[in-house]
């Protein structure tokens, strides 16, 4: 049991991040949230995000990118968040362009059972980089992040998972400080 709400707050070293979106799902039983902070220093930085009143699992997934607009860092967002349990997360419609890289940034919320996340093979396949789950006790929860290159036009982004479950999900494009600039990408905390 228990509801959710997203973080209030997240800091990067005792510095405010900046929230991009959250989405809570149906009942409020799970929800991911977006956000970002820019040019954090090299090396190992503290993560902290603040949960609501209430709030019973949080799990968090970070990752830092380089070579991205930091005035503009993000293309608009979309969410998915179903009525009903399902086996999958679909965002679609992500604005994206060439050069752009497309994430997918979800969480599944299930009773006893550990829910694992799988790309779709619908082409272009997503990669995953990162998996967690939260597994004692009940409820179960489990976070993910899946990334793809940005084609012009919109991207469909979807995962599947191991089973049915209550879930929500964010897709968003990481926008490139210019049109040559690399995306370098690496994960800065992995619980």
């Amino acid at each position: 049991g228990g509801a959710v709400a997203a973080p209030t707050a997240v800091t990067v070293d005792g510095n405010n991040a900046t929230k991009l979106t959250d989405v809570l799902g149906l009942n409020n039983v799970v929800g991911s949230s977006v956000w970002s902070y820019n040019s954090p220093p090299s090396g190992t930085v503290n993560v902290v995000a603040t949960g609501a009143a209430g709030t019973d699992f949080m799990l968090m997934v970070v990752r830092s990118y380089s070579g991205v607009d930091t005035a503009a860092p993000f293309g608009t967002p979309q969410s998915y968040n179903p009525v009903t349990s399902t086996a999958n997360m679909d965002v679609t419609g992500i604005g994206s362009d060439t050069g752009q890289l497309g994430a997918l940034c979800g969480a599944a919320r299930k009773g006893t059972a550990n829910t694992t996340f799988s790309a779709d093979a619908t082409s272009p396949v997503s990669t995953e980089r990162a998996d967690i789950t939260h597994s004692s006790g009940s409820p179960q929860i489990s976070a993910t992040v899946y990334e793809e290159n940005g084609a012009s036009g919109t991207i469909d982004m979807r995962v599947d998972m191991s089973e049915n479950v209550q879930a929500t999900a964010i897709g968003v494009s990481i926008l490139p400080a210019t049109a040559s600039a690399t995306r370098q990408r690496s994960a800065v905390f992995y619980p």
